[in-house]
């Protein structure tokens, strides 16, 4: 996700609930969770991605890129350390 503040996400009170629609509602914004430790269990995987439900945001699918690499910046990672970072985006 991203940051929960404008100009990132609404901040109107009903949005930061359900930042979708009632027909087809969604998450509440939040900043990072981690939804599984590093694993090489690719079946354990897809059954976490798959029960993930999504969320929305108002700005453009660059900033999630910039996102990551404000994570890779902030928590000092490197490669060898085993972490991943994914990025998902239905924007084109």
């Amino acid at each position: 996700m991203d940051k929960t503040v404008l100009p990132f996400v609404s901040t109107v009170p009903e949005k930061l609930k359900n930042p979708c629609t009632a027909e087809k509602p969604c998450e509440a914004p939040y900043t990072f969770r981690s939804n599984m430790r590093l694993s090489p269990d690719t079946d354990e995987f897809d059954k976490i991605v798959k029960k993930i439900n999504h969320s929305s945001n108002l700005d453009a699918p660059e900033a999630g890129l910039d996102a990551m690499m404000q994570g890779k910046h902030h928590k000092n990672s490197r490669a060898e350390d085993g972490t991943l970072k994914t990025f998902l985006s239905n924007r084109v």
